[in-house]
């Protein structure tokens, strides 16, 4: 049954957990701020929903980014989706600066696809925070023993 939702339309709950309160079970529950359900409702029973942040690809919210690069804008939620407008057009260097960080996720991404310590080691040259090859070498042989347990093994 669709009704008419009064949820917040953010994702950020900054809140401490509060001591668990014997009278709560004769509370209504508290909205969590997350997004899913407003979404659910706006798709399935045609309430929109204005939403201050989605994330997913970019399908031309940003001009000049590829339509494959995820993105954080505003959005749209009613039953034909989620739709992001396009955004006006950013100056040319913030635009290279997300255009650098999309390719850098796409490398890492195929990194990890492909198991490959030289894929991960392109991504972290492209990345303006290391400093030098010897650097990034370090880093991911560093990343690659703590995280042996956890991560499959990259080769070079």
């Amino acid at each position: 049954m669709c009704r008419t939702s009064s949820l917040p339309t953010t994702a950020l709950v900054l809140a401490e957990p509060a001591a668990p309160d014997p009278r709560a079970e004769d509370r209504e529950p508290a909205p969590s701020g997350e997004l899913a359900i407003p979404i659910i409702e706006a798709v399935s029973c045609d309430v929109g929903q204005e939403l201050a942040a989605v994330i997913g690809p970019n399908r031309g919210a940003i001009p000049g980014m590829d339509d494959d690069v995820v993105v954080e804008v505003p959005a749209t939620a009613d039953t034909g989706g989620v739709r992001s407008p396009q955004m006006g057009r950013l100056p040319e260097v913030i635009t290279a600066m997300l255009r650098l960080q999309g390719s850098n996720q796409k490398l890492l991404v195929e990194a990890f696809a492909e198991r490959s310590r030289r894929r991960l080691l392109e991504a972290l040259l492209l990345d303006p925070t290391v400093h030098s090859y010897r650097n990034a070498v370090a880093l991911i042989d560093e990343m690659c023993d703590l995280q042996k347990d956890v991560m499959p093994e990259l080769k070079w």
